[in-house]
């Protein structure tokens, strides 16, 4: 195969990552390649250093727009895109020579078929280790759909362009969390098999998680999570089940226990999110699925949410603390998977 595969790279505010990133894209073993370089609104250096790289190689191409987060840039890039085949790249991650060639292992390409590869992660560049079991290869199946959608992510898998295209497939724009997960499940529905690469683990995640990264207000929130779980019924009425909106349910309820509001407040938007059509059925497969945080979901279960703020509240604020601190990195790995 030598057709075009074009790798889309949000970039806001990456100075620190950027050159890393861009430097190990341009060294890969499969030559036909274009990087599009989305800069949203960046207010550091990262604008120059993406024009930087333009002038250097004709393969990268740079577009500045606005700010508008990093499901609008994506969205940005697939409209300019001129390869057949699309892959993504975050600016704090960094690949290997084989990224690109190890979507193309069978050699002939299906356009029903999501091809992934594989992945190293930590939370520094010291600490990478391959990542292995979080994907399947196979048919689209109920154990396929509940294995990949815990690992949607968008780099590491290659989509191609024209199912993109054909049924009007973007980012949704009003999602700050999640998006890349909606998108992959709803271009799965298009699929018939999805081809996971052991072979290889190109891609490199560092993994800055952070928490409050992602806290907004409740409404913001409502919003994000309704809108994530209703597009995946819509997706997907007869294949999904509660544990595909496990990550998203708990940082709505973690959300709303870190909210500086008063307690009648937190506790009003509580009971919203228990008498929704949707929490009985999570709260009691986090319940069956057990973790440190079992005793919250019981109490939430129940509509005990005093409980559930006077427990709840101290947690999530502590997790937060950590990671906006230089803490040692096995404490991160530890409150990562609290719950």
């Amino acid at each position: 195969m030598k057709e075009l595969v074009s790798i889309i790279v949000p970039v806001y505010n990456g100075e620190k990552t950027l050159r890393r990133c861009i430097d190990s894209l341009l060294d890969q073993t499969y030559s036909p390649i274009e990087i599009l370089l989305i800069d949203d609104g960046s207010t550091d250096l990262s604008p120059q250093i993406c024009e930087e790289y333009a002038l250097k190689d004709e393969r990268v191409r740079v577009f500045h727009k606005p700010n508008g987060g990093e499901c609008s840039a994506r969205n940005y890039g697939l409209d300019r895109v001129n390869g057949s085949w699309i892959t993504f790249c975050d600016q704090d991650d960094f690949v290997g020579r084989t990224y690109v060639f190890s979507f193309l292992y069978r050699g002939s390409m299906q356009k029903d078929c999501l091809y992934i590869t594989g992945e190293r992660e930590g939370f520094t560049e010291k600490d990478l280790k391959q990542v292995r079991h979080i994907h399947y290869s196979g048919d689209i199946t109920q154990e396929m759909l509940d294995k990949e959608q815990k690992n949607a992510v968008n780099w590491g898998k290659l989509y191609n362009r024209k199912v993109i295209n054909r049924i009007k497939l973007r980012f949704n724009e009003n999602v700050f969390y999640g998006g890349d997960k909606l998108f992959t499940m709803q271009y799965l529905k298009e699929m018939k098999e999805v081809a996971f690469n052991r072979k290889y683990f190109p891609y490199n995640y560092i993994n800055d998680f952070n928490p409050k990264k992602y806290m907004r207000s409740f409404e913001q929130q409502w919003v994000n999570y309704r809108t994530f779980v209703d597009t995946l019924k819509l997706t997907w009425p007869e294949n999904y089940n509660a544990s595909w909106f496990f990550v998203l349910f708990k940082l709505l309820v973690y959300n709303t226990l870190y909210e500086n509001v008063s307690k009648q407040q937190k506790i009003r938007n509580l009971q919203k999110i228990r008498d929704d059509k949707d929490t009985k059925d999570i709260l009691e497969e986090l319940i069956k699925q057990g973790g440190k945080t079992k005793f919250l979901w019981q109490w939430f279960l129940k509509r005990n949410y005093s409980s559930v703020i006077r427990f709840g509240s101290p947690i999530v604020k502590l997790v937060c603390k950590v990671f906006d601190s230089q803490s040692p990195i096995w404490l991160k790995k530890l409150l990562k998977n609290i719950g």
